[in-house]
């Protein structure tokens, strides 16, 4: 698991590359969001992000076949949400990761803002993973690098 702590007033700039580095390492992804509200500001963010360019994808709300689609927003994770499952499933918010339904995706992402610090947040991740598997933190600094903790 991947864990990106972004600086909060860097969210909307930072969120669409992390989102394009995770399409071009070939995977497809499953974002879940807190709420609609935030599914829409995301949705918005993502046709918007750029003068020149626009990350394509659909939200739950859209009447389009989501397995065609490199990105699905919802503003939930259910156990129904087995279409995805070959998806890299990606967070916002790290009270939504929970270990009962994220088992068969191919990689798990959480984008968070800095409002916890890494070790409670890397304590937090394990204990509800329930997993050995290795959790990366990249914390961005204020000059817009990363840092691995």
């Amino acid at each position: 698991m991947n864990i990106y702590r972004v600086q909060h007033s860097l969210f909307d700039s930072t969120l669409p590359r992390i989102i394009l580095r995770i399409l071009n390492s070939g995977n497809k992804i499953h974002l879940v969001c807190r709420n609609t509200d935030e599914m829409k500001h995301i949705d918005n963010l993502l046709w918007t992000f750029s003068k020149l360019s626009f990350i394509p994808h659909v939200t739950e709300e859209d009447n389009f076949l989501s397995e065609l689609q490199d990105v699905i927003i919802t503003s939930k994770l259910k156990n129904a949400d087995v279409q995805y499952i070959n998806r890299s499933l990606v967070f916002i918010c790290h009270e939504m990761v929970k270990n009962t339904l994220i088992q068969g995706y191919q990689s798990i992402f959480l984008i968070a803002t800095q409002n916890m610090s890494v070790e409670k947040l890397k304590k937090y991740v394990e204990c509800v993973i329930n997993s050995k598997k290795a959790v990366k933190i990249f914390t961005q600094t204020i000059n817009n690098t990363w840092e691995e903790s």
